[in-house]
């Protein structure tokens, strides 16, 4: 088992940000499926995966963001 700390935001100056994991994983064609939770998102945060999800790709896509301000 591989184990990875991710750090915050969108970043590719980072292959483990949270941003540049999530990202590697939308354009995979590994995954059929996808859900992401997580408890805040920043407008900056979804405008920078918004063109990464490719709805017709996945049989099931969940997305659950907590919304604050």
């Amino acid at each position: 088992m591989t184990t990875n700390l991710l750090g915050q935001g969108l970043t590719e100056e980072s292959e483990y940000s949270v941003g540049a994991v999530l990202i590697r994983c939308l354009e995979s064609d590994n995954y059929n499926s996808f859900t992401f939770i997580s408890a805040f998102a920043s407008e900056a945060g979804i405008n920078g995966l918004a063109h990464h999800i490719n709805q017709d790709k996945y049989d099931s896509l969940n997305i659950i963001v907590g919304v604050d301000q």
